[in-house]
């Protein structure tokens, strides 16, 4: 059960710079839950069942913004309040902070970090300028730090110019300095970018760089991730800002609408292509859904939202990635031998990097068919003599296990269904607990 411990916690880039961990060494697995708008729209009891909900389901991060939407400084908090005297960034309203200052506690309370975007970047520029960045920046960073925050600067649909770059600078600048380093620091690219961080990659207060792969439903999305993976200095990268679970996937159409299947997707393939995890999103729940509501095409009561089926079935590839060691887990697309005729449909593999011998192999590898789609694993990637194999199911985080090979050429291997499913293998020296909550011998982890 979470602890008062985690209020404290602190986060930092792996050895290999390619994952998450706590100051004290443990592996942390980024799953967020996006809702950037809940200051405006929820008031403290609507918080405490949204976090509980979220805890439940074993998100690890919440992430939402301190000025959510380009009028953020005209549009109240869900108690009326503004968030500074006559638009004056100087001059903070405390009861506004208050509020923020409530989430916070609660979500690291339940054990949860929050991603806290600084601002959107439509009022960066303009409310936010290179005059008061920095004392708004120490204003936030002296309320926090001692919290279990990750700031994330970026975010919004406003262009990526070079005054909003030197403000976004500064910001990361100050948060660094005045948080000793004990904060991590992300950058959420806006709407409107072509591509990730690149032009802060370079930055030294950077250190999560997320990737956006909405608004639109894009099977191929894990190759943003791909990019950021590759790009200099190696940093943790992740998808902070996909498409959302129950999304029209036509503006204004009630039918056509994102399902689990292609939640479950994205996500699996972002994390196997190279994330450090992934941050989901519920149309509904983003939107603070009413009933009452009619203009922003949500369909379901934000709090009814909150049980949709993939906000259910995510943390099982939580379960998955934890329970194998995974700070050394790389991307490893050269363990699927066979090629799909359209990309959509590849399976895509990760695998530890842990070889002793020091090979391009290692002690268990994941591999995510999209369609249940036979997979053709070149073993040799796979570190011993014997390799356990099993599949575990994305829907209900149950393991299928298929037997003991030897490592040596390939092998296919056929899913159980035409849904979408992980191969899971393993050195059998080095005996890892079996995969899922179950499985059809009766074993658990």
């Amino acid at each position: 059960m979470p602890t008062i411990a985690f209020y404290r916690s602190q986060f930092r880039a792996s050895p290999n710079h390619r994952h998450l961990i706590t100051s004290t060494g443990l592996p942390f697995f980024w799953l967020a839950d996006r809702m950037h708008m809940l200051l405006r729209h929820l008031q403290r009891p609507d918080i405490d069942r949204y976090v509980q909900t979220r805890a439940a389901q074993r998100f690890s991060v919440m992430q939402m913004s301190a000025l959510p939407g380009p009028d953020a400084m005209t549009v109240p908090n869900a108690y009326g309040l503004l968030p500074f005297n006559d638009g004056d960034v100087t001059q903070p309203v405390e009861g506004y902070f208050a509020h923020l200052d409530y989430f916070v506690l609660r979500a690291n309370l339940l054990g949860m970090a929050v991603a806290l975007e600084i601002a959107d970047a439509g009022i960066v520029g303009s409310a936010i300028t290179e005059e008061n960045a920095v004392g708004f920046a120490n204003y936030l960073s002296n309320r926090f730090q001692e919290q279990a925050v990750i700031w994330v600067l970026g975010s919004g649909d406003a262009p990526e110019d070079a005054q909003r770059q030197a403000i976004w600078s500064q910001i990361g600048q100050a948060l660094k300095t005045n948080t000793k380093g004990r904060h991590l620091i992300a950058y959420l690219p806006s709407r409107s970018a072509t591509a990730g961080a690149s032009w802060c990659q370079g930055e030294s207060w950077l250190d999560i760089a997320l990737q956006r792969s909405g608004p639109a439903y894009n099977p191929l999305a894990w190759r943003a991730v791909e990019a950021g993976y590759i790009a200099t200095p190696e940093r943790p990268v992740l998808d902070g800002g996909p498409c959302a679970e129950d999304q029209p996937t036509i503006a204004g159409e009630e039918d056509g609408r994102l399902s689990a299947q292609q939640i479950r997707r994205l996500v699996y393939t972002s994390v196997f292509a190279g994330g450090c995890g992934y941050t989901y999103r519920n149309h509904s729940v983003e939107c603070c859904h009413r009933v009452s509501d009619t203009v922003d095409h949500a369909r379901t009561p934000w709090h009814d939202a909150l049980f949709d089926p993939a906000a259910e079935e995510l943390h099982f590839l939580r379960l998955l990635v934890e329970s194998r060691p995974f700070q050394v887990r790389v991307p490893d697309q050269l363990l699927v031998a066979n090629q799909a005729s359209n990309p959509a449909h590849q399976p895509l593999g990760t695998r530890a990097d842990d070889d002793d011998l020091g090979g391009d192999c290692g002690s268990y590898a994941f591999i995510y068919s999209p369609d249940g789609s036979p997979v053709t694993v070149d073993l040799t990637r796979l570190s011993g003599s014997m390799v356990v194999a099993a599949w575990f199911d994305p829907r209900s985080g149950r393991g299928r296990w298929l037997g003991q090979f030897p490592v040596r050429g390939s092998r296919v291997f056929t899913p159980p269904s035409a849904d979408d499913w992980v191969l899971v293998l393993d050195d059998a020296s080095r005996n890892y607990p079996p995969v899922g909550l179950g499985s059809d011998r009766g074993m658990s982890i």
